[in-house]
């Protein structure tokens, strides 16, 4: 049986799952890096996924760990009546969320949670779970580290109260805010904030590169943020061809402009053509990605809005991008020399430079050194040290010497619920504890026995049976919180305690 030492949960929306989104791939890089150094990664959703795209995109994560989501989803459709035009504070969510976690924790113990959406972040924080485990709340909201100008409130889409709660959960104690760059560091202005790279999505992109390379890449869904017509614009000025990565939807849109534009349509081309079975699926996999990325000569990403703008970073590998000066959030690449970051009078005549010089332009060298520090980066976060908020609490499984959480857990009364103080105080009481996960449970030894060492020996029924009368009897313990304590962060960041 394969076992692993250590076991993280990324709690993601079912919203913003998706393979061509910023959320999905931010998922997929992250599980990779981990999931190669023998960490197993469960996704924690909100909810069950709905649609046959995402269903088909956890796939791929359902080989690396578990996926775990609340059966009984609340009604949404409230929320949205309310919210009809701008996107407002859902309090559904942040309880489907809790739902969810605690689902998983009846059959797992976590080394390190990772949320994916501030109201993943307030449902952990509502369980006091981020003083007991190392928990980052990532800032894939945009508005979170860029504004239209000094002191907005960020983007018109989201309501005045749901961006403000957000900043709030971004600063609460005992998480890591992670975020991109210490660019976005500064903007965030609070002590939570650390600087954790995503990883490369592709990796596959740093490999040495010998194919021909021609047409200027976008890469995006068809939205109003990601400026598409100004990409349009800009190939019927240069006449070059155009090499376009985006979902089905926004390639029928693409071409309604390139026809309006006066595009020849032989000069465009979408990689979803390019690969058998994409079209049906509608996203392309991490190597058809990378082999469609190191194709291109140049890059071009008009966007308006981003946190970081993770596919600059990846078309870096292959070839120079050009940027408008407009868009902000260029700031975060000026250190590497491919990237342009141009006034907007200035890009049809830079991108055609760049696609007709004689070298080979790009960043990979670069960008393959950083990546050995963001591994590192991500790996340490499993080495934070985890909090013990009262010495003398105890917890019933300290009765037990070798057993399966899952089956400690399930194989009781049913009326005794996993709940906070039980999962205070066992977490209070793993340090006496070695812990191996299976790919599907936690196993737990007091004597460093594994699940392969004790199979032909040990029963949990067998055991639960004959201790069911001392459980029955004892309570769990758990005082009052005197301090809580905080994660310390400078092996890691080098900086001062959050």
């Amino acid at each position: 049986m394969k076992t692993y030492k250590k076991r993280i949960a990324l709690i993601v929306s079912v919203n913003h799952f998706l393979p061509n989104g910023g959320v999905g791939t931010a998922c997929q890089s992250i599980v990779n890096t981990f999931y190669k150094n023998d960490v197993l990664c469960d996704i924690i959703f909100d909810r069950q996924p709905s649609n046959d795209q995402r269903y088909e995109f956890s796939n791929w994560f359902k080989e690396r760990g578990n996926i775990i989501f609340n059966d009984n989803a609340l009604i949404r459709q409230p929320w949205r009546n309310i919210y009809r035009y701008k996107e407002g504070i859902c309090f559904e969510e942040v309880v489907d969320f809790q739902r969810s976690i605690m689902k998983a924790l009846n059959s797992n113990l976590y080394d390190l949670f990772i949320c994916h959406s501030p109201t993943a972040a307030l449902a952990l924080y509502s369980l006091d779970l981020n003083y007991q485990v190392p928990s980052v709340v990532y800032t894939h909201d945009y508005n979170s580290v860029f504004k239209l100008q000094p002191g907005d409130e960020g983007r018109g889409n989201f309501n005045i109260s749901a961006t403000r709660l957000n900043h709030r959960i971004y600063r609460l104690d005992n998480f890591i805010c992670g975020t991109h760059t210490e660019r976005n560091v500064r903007e965030l202005d609070c002590e939570t904030a650390k600087s954790l790279p995503l990883p490369l999505t592709a990796p596959g992109l740093l490999e040495p590169n010998n194919e021909e390379q021609k047409g200027v890449l976008f890469i995006g869904r068809y939205e109003p943020r990601k400026m598409p017509k100004k990409f349009v614009k800009l190939i019927a000025a240069t006449k070059l061809p155009a090499k376009i990565i985006t979902n089905n939807k926004g390639r029928q849109k693409f071409i309604e402009d390139f026809v309006q534009a006066g595009v020849d349509l032989d000069s465009v081309e979408f990689a979803l053509d390019c690969f058998e079975g994409a079209v049906e699926k509608d996203y392309l996999d991490f190597k058809e990605k990378t082999r469609y990325i190191r194709s291109c000569r140049v890059a071009y990403m008009p966007y308006q809005f981003e946190s970081y703008g993770l596919t600059v970073y990846e078309a870096l590998t292959c070839m120079p991008v050009v940027v408008p000066k407009s868009s902000s959030w260029g700031e975060n690449f000026i250190e590497y020399s491919q990237f342009y970051w141009e006034e907007t009078d200035k890009i049809n005549e830079r991108v055609f430079e760049l696609y007709n010089s004689d070298k080979v332009l790009n960043n990979r060298q670069e960008i393959a050194k950083n990546e050995q520090q963001v591994e590192e980066t991500w790996l340490n976060l499993l080495q934070l040290p985890v909090g013990r908020m009262v010495e003398n609490s105890q917890a019933d499984i300290l009765e037990k010497d070798n057993f399966y959480w899952h089956d400690y857990i399930n194989d009781r009364d049913s009326k005794k619920k996993l709940n906070c103080d039980e999962l205070w105080s066992t977490y209070n009481t793993l340090h006496k504890y070695q812990r191996t996960y299976t790919k599907d449970y936690t196993w737990l030894s007091k004597k460093g026995l594994t699940p392969n060492d004790t199979q032909d020996i040990f029963n949990a029924n067998t055991w639960f049976e004959q201790t069911s009368t001392v459980n029955k009897k004892k309570n769990f313990q758990h005082s009052k919180i005197k301090e809580k304590p905080k994660l310390t962060f400078d092996k890691i960041f080098g900086g001062q305690d959050a």
